[in-house]
């Protein structure tokens, strides 16, 4: 989460178990480790396109974080 406050697109490795919810088309890119230079490589071309703390501010707020722990963790 503190990458996203700082407005810093993630770049993860899509095997990930926790917190691949947050990534989409304005916080980062999701990749097989094998395929993380292509990712990185899109990323530093196109870094204008991510709007991580427009996401953060929007989707990352108390309420919300209570929501998910509370309901959506255990569906």
């Amino acid at each position: 989460d503190e990458s996203l406050d700082a407005g810093i697109p993630l770049l993860v490795n899509a095997e990930m178990t926790g917190g691949l919810h947050l990534i989409n088309a304005q916080t980062g890119i999701k990749a097989k480790l094998w395929r993380f230079d292509t990712a990185l490589g899109y990323m530093l071309k196109n870094y204008r396109r991510f709007n991580p703390y427009s996401f953060y501010q929007n989707n990352i707020t108390p309420s919300k974080i209570i929501k998910y722990l509370a309901v959506d963790i255990f569906k």
